[in-house]
């Protein structure tokens, strides 16, 4: 099976709202404002994800750029519009779509994200989904913190919850999905308060009795490919991050795995 990498679309709504622009201006680091713009990204990453043959798109969260319900509902409608189904994705939220309301993630798969539910995680849980020869263990890492903190956190039910989805998966390849990363970006302290994964050593030690075991992660806006410390010297690389979305200039940054053998690595097809 082959896998697309997609994360940290931010996508924006065209909305007049004096403080929905107030909030957006706040967070967008120099990207462009235009929803279009935006949309457009997300739209041509699913695209070429396609064009290369992929069977399973993820996205790892920062889906938007602050949550808002005019945003999700966007989302939805480039879904449709891709014609992707909840066989064809799998959604985790990050913390920009956490930053509007505590809620809003479950909000949307309630209501304008309902068809894709069964493959997105819950909102503070773990979502398993079984795709045959591959099981996707989604994971929701976002939590309510104002707009200057950009941390995320995984409880001990959430690590129980990926430790007995994996134990289920057998000799299945095996794809852990989160926002957050489970190391920092820097190791400072203002990192470590300000953007770190509460709970991160419990996913650690998950993936370390889980040998075979790899991750999908975003939120650092750049593709890398890590071995985990628990792994012996020379192992292949199983926690992977992606190029941002919205970052994205003339051509998609699409990242591609496959999944052979019980194990997932990059594709040869990918740049």
């Amino acid at each position: 099976m082959r896998i697309a990498h997609l994360s940290d679309v931010h996508l924006v709504a065209a909305v007049p709202r004096a403080g929905y622009r107030l909030r957006t201006s706040a967070v967008r680091f120099g990207r462009s404002r235009d929803a279009a713009v935006r949309a457009s990204k997300l739209a041509r990453a699913i695209g070429e994800a396609r064009a290369r043959g992929s069977e399973q798109i993820v996205v790892s969260g920062d889906l938007t750029e602050v949550g808002d319900d005019a945003e999700l509902a966007l989302l939805a409608e480039i879904l449709e519009g891709a014609r992707l189904t909840k066989d064809d994705v799998v959604l985790v939220p990050g913390n920009h779509d956490a930053y509007s309301s505590r809620d809003a993630w479950d909000r949307a798969l309630r209501t304008v994200l309902a068809p894709w539910a069964a493959a997105s995680a819950p909102q503070g849980g773990v979502r398993e989904v079984d795709r045959g020869d591959v099981v996707f263990v989604a994971v929701d890492t976002s939590r309510p913190q104002a707009m200057a903190f950009s941390g995320g956190a995984i409880d001990a039910a959430q690590v129980d919850g990926v430790e007995r989805a994996l134990a289920r998966a057998g000799g299945r390849a095996a794809v852990v999905v989160t926002h957050h990363p489970p190391f920092l970006r820097k190791d400072t302290t203002a990192h470590r308060v300000l953007d770190a994964l509460r709970g991160s050593d419990g996913l650690l030690a998950v993936l370390a009795r889980h040998p075979r075991a790899a991750l999908l992660h975003g939120h650092f806006h750049r593709r890398a490919a890590v071995s985990l410390p628990a792994d012996r010297g020379g192992a292949p690389a199983r926690v992977f991050g992606a190029a941002a979305v919205a970052d994205d200039g003339a051509s998609p940054d699409v990242a591609t795995y496959d999944a052979i053998d019980g194990a997932l690595g990059p594709s040869r097809s990918d740049p």
